[in-house]
């Protein structure tokens, strides 16, 4: 069960804003990377919060228990995309088709085998001023078995119950149509994401919470350790370190802008 985290700065501020590139994008990597999807990429522009640097483009498909999520920050010239996987697939090769069709000056990659993942506390030296925000991974046994019903109610209520802003309600899908291995469902939050994976004959299910911000994740741990009857392991990964410091700063757009005026005046 292999998770990759990529972080890209210095993007094309034009391709992370286009919508029809974005799902492109998405359709050629998980046919190059033999992942087994099972729906089409969804994107959801998010255009209208209230913080204008973070608007962008947010995308995903469901794989065969796991998913590849993307978020875009045009503005920042930046973006986030994660590939969880419950099959083998050539990690090197995900990151560097990346970059070959989104470029970057920039990208941090992290790698987790998510089958053998123990509880980690929050790096003491992180930012919230300056870092993105926290990406919360977990590993569930629940106590009974979980069906679509119940992830539903989960992922609707979640986002409020935690301060959240939802930008779309949940999307749960079967692996399959006659026999699914797996129970999978997400729902974006601005510029981020929630996913859950329940495997159904090993009764364990792998939880995603990436945020753009840095919230009280005691909360969410306490929820679901209340929802599920059980202690959830979970491990806190920072992403986005000092992200602001790498885009083109809008006094440097403004100038090339502005550069015609200068040269009809010589």
């Amino acid at each position: 069960m292999l998770h990759v985290m990529t972080d890209a700065y210095r993007s094309v501020e034009s391709k992370l804003n286009d919508i029809k590139y974005i799902f492109e994008l998405i359709n050629k990597l998980t046919y190059y990377l033999d992942v087994k999807s099972i729906m089409p990429p969804m994107i959801i522009p998010y255009y209208y919060g209230t913080i204008p640097e973070d608007h962008g483009i947010s995308a995903f498909v469901m794989l065969e228990g796991g998913h590849f999520t993307i978020h875009t920050f045009s503005y920042r010239e930046c973006y986030f995309a994660d590939l969880l996987y419950s099959d083998y697939f050539d990690s090197e090769k995900f990151i560097h088709l990346l970059k070959e069709e989104l470029p970057c000056n920039e990208m941090r990659a992290q790698k987790f085998d998510r089958r053998f993942r123990s509880e980690i506390q929050a790096p003491p030296n992180h930012d919230t001023k300056n870092d993105f925000g926290p990406h919360l991974l977990g590993k569930v046994q629940p106590n009974t078995k979980i069906d679509l019903d119940t992830l539903f109610d989960l992922f609707e209520s979640m986002p409020y119950d935690l301060n959240m802003d939802p930008i779309m309600r949940p999307y749960l899908l079967k692996s399959s149509k006659n026999n699914p291995k797996y129970l999978s469902g997400m729902t974006l939050i601005a510029q981020s994401h929630i996913a859950m994976h329940y495997n159904i004959s090993e009764n364990s299910m792998f939880v995603d919470m990436f945020s753009c911000s840095f919230t009280d994740f005691t909360k969410f741990k306490a929820a679901l350790n209340t929802y599920f009857g059980t202690q959830i392991p979970f491990e806190l990964i920072i992403r986005g370190s000092k992200h602001d410091f790498v885009k083109t700063k809008l006094e440097t757009r403004i100038s090339r802008y502005n550069a015609w005026q200068t040269n009809i005046n010589d």
